[in-house]
């Protein structure tokens, strides 16, 4: 079954904020910094404007949008790299 472009930003979504939180207890302060990843998280939950920037943030963006088969192709990707960023 097929679902729906919005029905995958909410998986992918709730799977940032999961991985996220999995960072705050797996990395050390020195790679995490955990206000940041603390905002970002937030911001996904309110559905706000989200940009990750840097390696760290995109690997683990990449790992998400794997999961989801969105990095598939680079329209996908852009695609949903877009809608994050409009919220």
């Amino acid at each position: 079954m097929k679902i729906s472009d919005e029905e995958l930003l909410v998986l992918i979504k709730n799977k940032l904020v999961e991985a996220l939180s999995e960072c705050l207890t797996v990395y050390r302060p020195d790679w995490v910094n955990r206000e940041n990843c603390q905002n970002l998280m937030e911001d996904i939950k309110m559905g706000k404007s989200v940009i990750m920037n840097g390696p760290f943030w995109g690997d683990i963006l990449d790992s998400v949008f794997g999961e989801f088969g969105v990095n598939s192709d680079r329209e996908t990707y852009s695609k949903f790299l877009k809608l994050l960023k409009e919220g």
